[in-house]
């Protein structure tokens, strides 16, 4: 019955039993063509779910079942060991580590599909893995193409494995995905699939719709660094930094190297302002080589210039430039310059970063302290406003975000601490509006431009915080006209 029910652990338990009665050599000839059937669907099984599978397609190869099979066992076979790997076991690496055999099974494809199309439809093996196949390699199998993977449910309604296999073919087949904890509910993997449908929806809350089925996956199979790395990444998504550091950590157990973990886990060390930790992370991810390196120096770079190291920071962010153009990296360089007084390479800088994303108010706020800094005024008032239009729009989208925090389905606490974050977020996006504001006046004064400084100087009289400062510049100018 374990095998019948077709969940990872009821696989890997009917397994164990298969092996202790085949060692006793009891009912050899009825058990051997079970386990070889058991074997490759755990290979199948660990491959969607990011697990070694290898050793699986090793222990069917060595069952001695070729003579009650023939040449259905090699086809099986083959098919369990073309099948692609979940790419979050191996993170951006994965494309390297097995682009050859991904290749080869692609072009082998066609003909595996074919010979599995003629195999009885009775067979719950050969039926799992055509529709496996059909989903991974369906760009390269022309008979494929308008294959509805449903069909084969028409030998086995409700068979939980192939609902389950079906349903992890895409969203369109979510329904045969929740059916199958219906007819099985160990089926814990199926909750990683839904997990990742849910963060393919258009629900406005599909980030904290996505947490529960991939924290229930992870539970249910903590040895996946697959399963672990996904749901860190929705922990930092949300902003619940030390969740998401203990699944980066989890994930970095399992595999020390895997380059997403650790990026991630520099991420978080940062968020969290544990500078030395994120130092140390993204150090070593820069010696590993290869994948995120611009990253790496960044966060390498933004951690040193919080610990006030600006000449360490200027070097890190140097590295970055010639390997991550992104609008953050033109903004760091920015900002180290102007710490550093060097205010025309700050300008350069922080104008690239703005060409980059022209909502990066980080980079608007800096560019019109540096404008100052220059003493180009003008430029530094229309600079400021722009910061204080970019802000305005900040505030909107955290607005937004607010409300669908407070729609969202999560645990009371978390959603009490999330709408705190964001409340804050919100004010600090208004503080920066006034800000923007008064410097904005200030500048158009100088100028001097009243005309333009007097809607600026309104507004920053509305921040509490700034009122007295734009009081006393309002009495200023009352004074000269």
């Amino acid at each position: 019955m374990l095998a019948a029910a077709g969940c990872y652990r009821c696989l890997k338990d009917a397994f164990a039993t298969y092996e202790t009665l085949l060692a006793a050599d009891f009912q050899r000839e009825q058990l051997l063509p079970r386990a070889y059937d058991t074997a490759l669907l755990l290979a199948a099984r660990e491959k969607e779910l990011g697990l070694p599978a290898t050793p699986w397609i090793e222990r069917a190869t060595h069952l001695p079942i070729g003579a009650l099979k023939g040449e259905d066992a090699r086809l099986l076979i083959d098919v369990a060991d073309g099948l692609p790997w979940n790419r979050d076991r191996f993170g951006p690496e994965s494309a390297q580590q097995f682009g050859e055999q991904t290749r080869e099974a692609s072009e082998r494809a066609r003909e595996w599909y074919a010979a599995l199309s003629s195999l009885s439809p009775t067979s719950r093996v050969a039926a799992y893995m055509r529709v496996a196949l059909a989903c991974e390699y369906r760009s390269h199998i022309l008979d494929a193409k308008n294959f509805d993977p449903t069909s084969v449910l028409s030998a086995h309604p409700d068979d939980a494995l192939l609902l389950y296999r079906v349903g992890a073919c895409g969203r369109d087949y979510q329904q045969q995905l929740e059916r199958t904890f219906d007819q099985e509910p160990r089926f814990v993997e199926a909750n990683y699939f839904l997990g990742l449908y849910e963060l393919g929806s258009q629900h406005s809350d599909v980030v904290w719709r996505a947490i529960e089925p991939l924290r229930n996956a992870h539970e249910g199979i903590p040895e996946s660094p697959a399963l672990a790395v996904q749901l860190a990444a929705v922990y930092l998504a949300t902003s619940q930094f030390e969740l998401a550091l203990q699944s980066y950590e989890h994930t970095l157990t399992l595999m020390p190297e895997h380059r997403d973990a650790l990026l991630g886990k520099a991420m978080v060390q940062s968020y969290l302002k544990r500078h030395a930790e994120a130092i140390a992370t993204a150090t070593e991810l820069v010696d590993l080589g290869t994948f995120h390196i611009g990253e790496a120096y960044y966060w390498r770079a933004w951690n040193k210039y919080h610990q006030q190291q600006l000449d360490a920071a200027r070097v890190d962010i140097e590295d970055a430039k010639k390997r991550w153009y992104h609008t953050d990296v033109f903004t760091l360089d920015g900002i180290i310059a102007y710490d550093r007084k060097e205010l025309e390479e700050a300008r350069q800088s922080l104008d690239v970063a703005l060409r980059l994303d022209a909502r990066n108010c980080e980079a608007a706020w800096f560019l019109g302290l540096t404008y100052v800094g220059l003493e180009r005024w003008p430029d530094g008032g229309d600079t400021f406003v722009r910061a204080r239009s970019c802000a305005e729009g900040a505030e909107r989208e955290l607005k937004s975000t607010l409300t669908r925090i407070e729609r969202a389905e999560m645990a009371p606490n978390i959603k009490a601490r999330q709408i705190a974050a964001q409340q804050k977020s919100i004010e600090e996006s208004q503080q920066t509006q006034g800000t923007a504001a008064y410097n904005a006046a200030w500048c158009y004064v100088k100028v001097p431009d009243l005309a333009r400084a007097k809607p600026q100087l309104d507004r920053a009289l509305q921040d509490p915080d700034m009122k007295p400062s734009a009081e006393e510049l309002l009495a200023f100018l009352n004074k000269q006209h």
